[in-house]
């Protein structure tokens, strides 16, 4: 029985078949951030959220919902952190920070 090696190609081909859906991967958009953020903040998965919409403000710093959204999350991670009193007011320093700077 005579067992031949794929060739080269054949080998690139299938290596970029399995890849493909990494390579052409679309980054998430804004909204997509966003809506995630929201999606964890309501699961209270708040350190998620705050990711999440960290990045969607990444891509759009102007980006006023995710700006109001990133607000209800530290707050609520902050309300959730009782125990921990430093990190509750870094949190709401945080959102009065976020507050002033929202543009309307």
């Amino acid at each position: 029985m005579n067992i031949r090696l794929a060739s080269p190609i054949l080998i690139s081909v299938a290596i970029l078949a399995i890849q493909a859906p990494a390579i052409f991967a679309q980054t998430p958009s804004k909204v997509d951030l966003n809506n995630e953020g929201v999606m964890a903040t309501n699961a209270g998965k708040f350190d998620l959220a705050i990711e999440k919409l960290k990045l969607a403000l990444k891509i759009d710093p102007s980006y006023g919902l995710a700006h109001e959204n990133l607000t209800v999350a530290l707050n609520n991670y902050a309300l959730k952190s009782r125990a921990n009193q430093r990190k509750r007011s870094n949190c709401f320093t945080w959102v009065l920070t976020l507050i002033q700077t929202t543009k309307r």
